[in-house]
């Protein structure tokens, strides 16, 4: 019963971790390609794909995390193309 146990709990550990590197993988996704967007004129797509990288990051990983300010910069850089600064 024991060893049940201990293997219910790993097992959960190893689907944490795994969503845990899901959520990562799509920030990154979305960040990626909303900086991309922006550097192919594509301005609206872009701040869409970052702006749902950003909320993720700040909801999944906290807004403390270095993910944060990444994609601070990136909308950014996105908004001095557009002249919205």
């Amino acid at each position: 019963m024991m060893t049940d146990l201990r293997m219910m709990g790993t097992k959960a550990e190893q689907n944490s971790d795994r969503d845990r590197r899901m959520e990562q993988l799509r920030v990154w996704s979305l960040t990626r390609l909303g900086d991309l967007y922006r550097q192919n004129g594509r301005y609206r797509e872009a701040e869409t794909l970052l702006r749902q990288g950003l909320a993720s990051a700040e909801q999944v990983f906290g807004p403390n995390d270095v993910k944060v300010p990444v994609i601070l910069n990136n909308l950014a850089v996105l908004y001095k193309c557009t002249g919205q600064f």
